[in-house]
């Protein structure tokens, strides 16, 4: 089980994904008791809104009178228990309570209520604090003006940077046009009348509009557009993060339009928020990078909802070890037309691509191809779940020679370095079905991060692997024209549910784990505990059918 959030207000509202959550015949119930107090009885009840629940998930108000700073463990159950606490399960993760507050910019978010200092309101072309103005004329260079703002915003201890109507020219040869230090948000009086341009000139190495600074927090983009005008063609990057850690941040209301590097979070995240947004992305064939709208990687806690994203070349990407992801609401829009023109991109292309990702729900989310069909380039999933492609991570295989409460050997093996995501799965013999994931390898030694419940012996064989999808919810999205379906391909995966989908002229949905133990590659992959349940899968116009 995991949340919509690690954070929860007093009252607040909370959302629980699972199993086996809300059943015929019963009431669910949901216990806050303080962490590690143990589950005996007492604790804070939550309500359930039976009404916007099911089986796979719960939505919660939480107790009133939970204790901001206090962090809790959850105690859940469906009713069929013999009682209320016999039938209650532990969530794997507990939830921090936090003080409520007014959520000023409507994100929807218990961390909302953070952004405290919104009474600091500093308007670009006519606040007297600030000696540099804004014009905002689309003739003047604003770049000065704005991170003037930004700078004294954060200098005083937190701000909105207020644009009104007007398009803001940004030229500069820095890392980025804009960056956003802590406790900053910077707001437009709307996408359709507050516009941010760059891209003027020769492009720099790096020249992002915004970037996030280095361990940002509490900061954001809400009600303006970013266009990039691109003057010479290569001018790809966008928007990032800093290294660092950023938390606490959103666009909300933003559109853009770019051409090259997708907006980039490559840094690790928690917390970030990215709504009601429109993300269009061009094909540029003088960039170096072809990107979709968003690449993001180590990330904790996003929730991508109800935006706009369409995009001619390469994905939407989430990579490299996110966790807790919401991605809900949303229309993935890939346009094939580009592939009808005479400089088509040979650069393989596909909607949405989340791989090494644990705690996921994609739920009620549109998926089309529009001035398709798109042609055949052995690519064109609607969503892809890959292995990591021809570059495998923790890929071994091998017989166990002995094992210990918490360890296993094996004489013959040659491990290399392991990443922190490897679990060590018994496939054969004494043991079977276990998993455990592994701290340290040494030599031909691993060591596991608890004991085994049966231990192994020499009859057992193992596999290494990453789970690229571990408990996982695809719900109630629609897929429409698009070449390849929902694909787990070559990949390791472990409580995967895909439930009630509709996929119209599309392919389906292919299960695909890779056994490879031939011609000395290691790869042997386990689809453990998937649920099929209730998806459509019709294509019922064959001349529109872009289907394999």
């Amino acid at each position: 089980m995991h949340f919509d959030s690690p954070e929860v207000t007093p009252g607040g509202r909370l959302r629980l994904f699972g199993r086996n959550l809300r059943l015929a015949g019963a009431t669910p119930s949901v216990r806050f008791v303080p962490a590690g107090s143990g589950s005996g009885s007492g604790g804070l009840a939550a309500t359930v809104d039976l009404s916007q629940s099911d089986a796979y998930s719960l939505r919660l108000s939480a107790p009133a009178g939970l204790l901001p700073g206090t962090r809790y463990d959850v105690l859940v159950s469906n009713g069929l228990g013999a009682s209320a606490s016999a039938g209650e399960t532990l969530a794997e993760q507990a939830v921090l309570a936090i003080a409520a507050g007014p959520d000023y910019f409507h994100l929807d978010v218990p961390w909302a209520a953070k952004f405290d200092f919104t009474a600091n309101l500093y308007n670009v072309k006519s606040d007297p604090r600030l000696r540099l103005k804004a014009v905002g004329d689309g003739v003047a260079n604003d770049q000065p003006a704005l991170q003037a703002a930004i700078n004294q915003a954060a200098a005083a201890g937190g701000g909105i940077v207020y644009l009104p109507a007007g398009t803001y020219k940004l030229v500069y040869s820095s890392v980025s046009g804009l960056e956003l230090p802590a406790r900053v948000v910077v707001q437009g009086a709307g996408p359709s009348l507050t516009q941010l341009r760059y891209g003027y000139g020769a492009a720099n190495g790096f020249g992002y509009a915004v970037g996030f600074a280095s361990n940002a927090q509490r900061v954001g983009l809400a009600d303006l557009a970013l266009e990039n005008v691109n003057e010479q063609g290569r001018w790809e990057h966008n928007l990032c993060s800093y290294p660092g850690t950023l938390r606490d941040a959103f666009l909300s209301n933003v559109h853009v339009r770019f051409s090259g590097e997708a907006l980039s979070l490559l840094h690790p995240s928690e917390r970030v928020l990215v709504q009601n947004c429109r993300l269009i992305s061009r094909h540029n064939p003088l960039a170096s990078l072809q990107q979709g709208p968003l690449a993001v990687q180590h990330s904790t806690h996003l929730t991508l909802r109800n935006n706009y994203l369409l995009h001619e070349v390469w994905q939407t990407g989430f990579n490299e070890d996110c966790t807790n992801l919401v991605v809900e609401g949303n229309t993935f829009v890939r346009d094939a037309a580009i592939l009808y023109t005479a400089a088509k991109p040979t650069i393989e292309t596909r909607t949405l691509s989340i791989n090494f990702a644990q705690n996921v729900a994609l739920v009620g989310n549109r998926f089309e191809t529009i001035n398709g069909p798109a042609p055949d380039n052995n690519d064109g999933e609607t969503l892809l779940n890959e292995g990591g492609g021809p570059q495998r991570k923790d890929a071994y295989y091998g017989s166990v020679s002995g094992a210990g409460a918490s360890s296993l050997q094996d004489a013959s093996a040659s491990w290399g370095a392991l990443t922190p995501q490897a679990v060590v799965v018994i496939i054969q013999g004494k043991g079977l079905g276990q998993w455990r994931r592994i701290t340290a390898s040494t030599g031909q030694s691993l060591t596991l991060e608890r004991a085994w419940d049966v231990v192994p012996d020499q009859s057992a064989r193992y596999a290494i692997t990453d789970w690229s999808a571990r408990n996982w919810l695809v719900q109630g999205n629609t897929l429409v024209n698009n070449r390849a379906g929902l694909e787990f391909w070559s990949c390791s995966t472990l409580d995967v549910a895909v439930v009630g989908n509709r996929l119209t002229n599309n392919d389906g949905i292919l299960l695909r784990p890779g056994q490879t133990l031939i011609q000395g590659a290691q790869v042997f992959n386990m689809v453990y505990n998937t649920q099929l349940v209730g998806n459509t899968v019709e294509n019922v116009e064959a001349a529109a059918n872009t289907g394999a």
